[in-house]
């Protein structure tokens, strides 16, 4: 039975002018591309260096990237090694609360997720029910999570994301064909109002059994 999630009750609003508005409510440059990794930001798991490393081999004038989650005392020396090989205008890095995510989805053009494992990955399923494109490393739950819908690439290579990053530009524009599609996906397959009749029918399953023994 996958996970369940709340997922948007409508089609996201990803155009230009709709994400421009988002960033500039956010504090960041409203006309640059804008990379989100969301995740503990660690060299650990998440890999966000990795991320970091990758977006340094694009050609200028690179996106911006959006580090959004969970510090700990060794996040900063990895923020200002991004600051170093970005530039201190190249990166944003924050700590927010839950329900203050969803604006870094919609004011992102990308999402792309470092780690090479994942026991499930929800932010996945965050960013696909927001209509973002999801960049991911090619293994079993990552395929299992985004389906048709990710992008992937061997991110345990150095340069497979920034090739993948240039190869798909296209990313960067207005798909609203696109963005419509992720987000159906992520609500019928993760979403409450897909699988909460299932729910029931597992928990009452359970039920009776417990009461037969």
């Amino acid at each position: 039975m996958p996970y369940g999630f709340t997922t948007p009750d409508r089609p996201p609003e990803r155009s230009t002018s709709a994400r421009q508005s988002a960033r500039r409510k956010l504090g960041v440059p409203e006309e640059r591309p804008l990379v989100l990794s969301v995740g503990w930001i660690a060299r650990e798991h998440k890999r966000m260096d990795y991320v970091v490393d990758e977006i340094s081999k694009l050609d200028e004038p690179r996106p911006l990237l959006a580090m959004i989650g969970a510090m700990d005392e060794n996040s900063q020396e990895l923020i200002d090694e991004a600051r170093m090989k970005l530039g201190a205008d190249g990166v944003v890095a924050r700590s927010v609360k839950p329900e203050d995510v969803a604006a870094w989805y919609s004011a992102a053009d990308i999402f792309v997720l470092g780690s090479l494992s994942e026991g499930f990955g929800r932010v996945y399923v965050e960013a696909l029910g927001a209509g973002l494109p999801v960049l991911c490393h090619d293994f079993p739950v990552g395929r299992y999570v985004n389906g048709e819908e990710g992008v992937y690439g061997d991110f345990s290579v150095s340069g497979a994301l920034a090739r993948l990053l240039h190869e798909r530009r296209d990313l960067f524009g207005e798909d609203f064909e696109g963005d419509r599609r992720r987000w159906e996906y992520a609500r019928g397959k993760f979403g409450w109002s897909a699988l909460s009749s299932e729910y029931r029918k597992m928990f009452q399953s359970a039920a009776d059994g417990a009461r037969r023994k």
